[in-house]
């Protein structure tokens, strides 16, 4: 007969081995069955249907088998040895907020905190851009927890500061949708340089975030300075956010001087654009961010917060939802996909399956989705 080895039929079968065996014996099998797994069932081919469910109870079962996988190895001591496995399950989707709790934990445990500190931004900007979504409590949590972890940089005294590469705007993963009459109207508010503070408000999830951030990739250039972005969502206490601002600019911490100081001395003569992303939970800084925009007379800023800063700088910039099919009688095809909520969930839809069209039969249960 003939000998015959499948990769598929390997990987199950050391996961079945693992299964029978006490936890402490389990890790050397589950470790050779994610080094047979290379890629999904048939990647070429995506759309062949027999493979779908297939391809999706493999994606399942190598998901589970890393995430006990890393429970052994930091039980074993060795929280490290399953990082890069955790890595590209989460480089695939960063919005499994399991896999990045768990990445999270063994990189601070492997003396990574700053890599979970990025992965967990990575994974907030993901939500937000791909659900429309915030993290949930435990991560958020969890990212407190690690970011007391993360060392401060190294001493620089005010004679050496200068504005560095600064954080650059994440790029969009894709277009954003039904805004162009907010962002058009922001830039020109951006643009006069009479308006100092520009806050965009509204409920969590309603894209504040990516309205601004394609807002000031728009202007970008109109400033000479460009823009720095700077992200708060792990910020908790309103004392760390001059520092994080430092951060971003690439101005290191010094313990001899104050971090509002190391900012205006940066920041004295520069014609910058600061996207400061969500404020919400850090308001009690409004006063340090208030004497920053009084010390930095070139300096201008973009917030997005659920709540306004109330200084007296501000201008609030209210966002609405996407507009909604909001009648039981929306729904016929032509006529539902007008609305913008629509128009995002075909997007969405289509990313999945490029086949999926708005129909007579389905277009009820998307208006009813979209509201």
């Amino acid at each position: 007969g003939i000998d015959l080895w499948i990769d598929i039929v390997a990987f199950e079968a050391e996961l079945a081995t693992a299964r029978t065996l006490l936890p402490e014996k389990r890790r050397p099998h589950l470790r050779r069955a994610l080094d047979l797994y290379r890629c999904d069932l048939l990647s070429s081919d995506p759309y062949l249907d027999w493979a779908n469910p297939v391809r999706q109870r493999l994606r399942e079962a190598r998901r589970r088998a890393v995430l006990e996988l890393a429970e052994l190895d930091r039980v074993a001591g060795n929280p490290g040895a399953t990082i890069p496995s955790l890595e590209r399950l989460l480089e695939v989707d960063c919005t499994d907020e399991g896999v990045l709790r768990t990445a999270m934990r063994a990189m601070a445990l492997s003396g990574q905190p700053d890599e979970a500190i990025r992965w967990y931004q990575r994974g907030v900007d993901a939500l937000r851009m791909e659900l429309e979504g915030e993290p949930e409590d435990e991560t958020r949590a969890l990212a407190d927890q690690i970011g007391a972890m993360v060392p401060a940089p190294a001493l620089v005294l005010p004679a050496a500061i200068a504005i560095r590469r600064q954080a650059r705007i994440p790029a969009p993963p894709n277009t954003l949708i039904g805004r162009s009459r907010e962002v058009e109207r922001l830039q020109d508010l951006l643009l006069d340089r009479t308006v100092r503070l520009v806050t965009v408000t509204g409920a969590g999830g309603v894209g504040k975030t990516r309205l601004a951030q394609e807002a000031a990739r728009q202007v970008s250039s109109d400033f000479s300075d460009g823009v720095c972005f700077v992200a708060l969502a792990t910020v908790r206490d309103p004392a760390m956010v001059l520092p994080a601002i430092a951060r971003a600019l690439g101005i290191a911490e010094s313990s001899a001087h104050d971090p509002a100081e190391l900012i205006e001395a940066a920041l004295q003569e520069a014609d910058l654009l600061l996207l400061l992303d969500n404020l919400e939970q850090v308001l009690d800084a409004a006063p340090a961010i208030s004497a920053l925009l009084e010390g930095c007379e070139r300096l201008t800023i973009l917030a997005t917060s659920r709540e306004p800063l109330r200084l007296r700088a501000e201008h609030e910039w209210p966002l609405s939802p996407l507009s909604v099919p909001d009648a039981p009688g929306f729904s016929a095809p032509h006529i539902i996909e007008r609305f913008e909520a629509v128009e995002l969930f075909l997007r969405r839809a289509r990313a999945v399956d490029p086949a999926f069209a708005l129909t007579r039969e389905n277009a009820g249960t998307v208006a009813g989705i979209c509201r």
